[in-house]
């Protein structure tokens, strides 16, 4: 049995070690990987001074998701990315892009997610429309099926 909460923790891990790479900066200027965040983002902590402090970071959101009766649940997963680039270039969205693709060839090459999680139907993506300068941010929305529920007898 593989639960929503199962598929974050599973994705958290499958990204950390997708990022295991330094592919983005933080804001002193050092390469390294994301911080993976499951729900929700922690409260930064009191000595940060501003918002990119905590970048660059992938959050990972289990929206909604449904079970039918002897059907395969579905678990719907948002990932949020943001990295911190204040280069004069403002070429921030290309890291962004980057790890997009990154996640995109991983789950359309091989769909499981360890241990029985399988991603169906299709890899939305988005850019955000007006990014906050040196802040960039992008999301990916991926669907998952998991193992659904037998019902049991009581009778037999």
């Amino acid at each position: 049995m593989m639960t929503p909460q199962d598929v974050q923790d599973a994705m958290a891990a499958e990204l950390a070690a997708l990022f295991a790479d330094d592919i983005a900066k933080d804001q002193s200027g050092t390469a390294k990987a994301p911080h993976i965040f499951p729900q929700e983002l922690p409260d930064p902590p009191e000595t940060d001074s501003e918002p990119g402090d905590r970048s660059p970071y992938v959050q990972i959101i289990v929206g909604d998701g449904e079970n039918q009766e002897g059907e395969a649940a579905t678990v719907a997963v948002t990932l949020i990315f943001c990295i911190y680039d204040d280069d004069k270039s403002k070429q921030g969205h290309r890291v962004i892009l980057h790890m997009i693709q990154l996640v995109a060839e991983r789950f359309g090459k091989t769909p499981l997610l360890k241990p029985a999680a399988i991603r169906t139907g299709k890899m939305e993506w988005t850019l955000a429309d007006d990014q906050p300068v040196p802040l960039y941010f992008g999301g990916m929305a991926l669907t998952f099926s998991i193992p659904g529920f037998v019902k049991e007898d009581p009778l037999t």
